[in-house]
């Protein structure tokens, strides 16, 4: 064999091995549809963004988060009336309240952050929220000093008692917020719902408040 032809001949098989895929790893990828939905939940803008193997099952995804995030607003909102969250609030200094399954995790980890912060995160901040004027009625001056004092009074003297499925503010003044955590919240059930869909790359976010899976 000529060395020109011994040479082609090898370069060939060279290039022909490196291009063919090892034995027993060669995964097939289907071709996936990229999505995003815009939306309003939690009184803020909603992104999302995600894969999926087709477009219905995208749609049908994408669909779901935004009904999950609205699931959440409505049981924890202390702007929704009938939520979970505002009928525990009125019903402080009145004994037991019956919790759902998302209040009870949104309390059990509100008690926790208070836990661990010593205090410097307390989801009783509502009095102090309102003083301030970040409720529905605007403040054009800043609080007084007797007002920040009531407040305050009202936040410190907060407890949340949990036996079970039951739950008391034993302070009557006790109002909870779930601004702190809430939307993060909103998310984990985001990402549930997506795992259900089996989508495994996409991104939520709720006004800067972000959920990434995949890459």
């Amino acid at each position: 064999m000529k060395r020109r032809t011994f040479l082609c001949r090898t370069t060939e098989a060279l290039a022909g091995a490196a291009l063919a895929p090892p034995i027993g790893r060669l995964t097939v990828r289907p071709a996936e549809r990229y999505l995003e939905r815009w939306s309003w939940v939690m009184g803020q803008p909603v992104r999302v963004e995600l894969f999926a193997p087709s477009e219905d099952l995208g749609l049908e995804a994408a669909a779901a988060v935004l009904r999950e995030l609205r699931r959440v607003e409505a049981q924890l909102s202390i702007f929704n009336d009938a939520s979970d969250l505002a009928e525990l609030n009125r019903h402080a200094g009145r004994g037991w309240f019956r919790a759902g399954d998302d209040l009870l995790t949104f309390l059990r980890a509100a008690a926790r952050m208070r836990r661990v912060t010593a205090g410097a995160f307390d989801s009783a901040v509502e009095p102090l929220m309102r003083a301030w004027g970040f409720r529905e009625v605007a403040k054009a001056t800043p609080p007084t000093q007797a007002e920040l004092r009531e407040a305050g009074d009202a936040v410190r003297a907060s407890r949340i008692v949990l036996d079970g499925r039951r739950v008391a503010l034993p302070a009557g003044h006790t109002r909870l917020d779930p601004g702190g955590i809430g939307v993060g919240y909103g998310l984990d059930r985001a990402r549930a719902v997506l795992r259900h869909y089996q989508i495994q790359r996409a991104f939520v976010d709720v006004s800067g408040d972000c959920l990434a899976l995949g890459a």
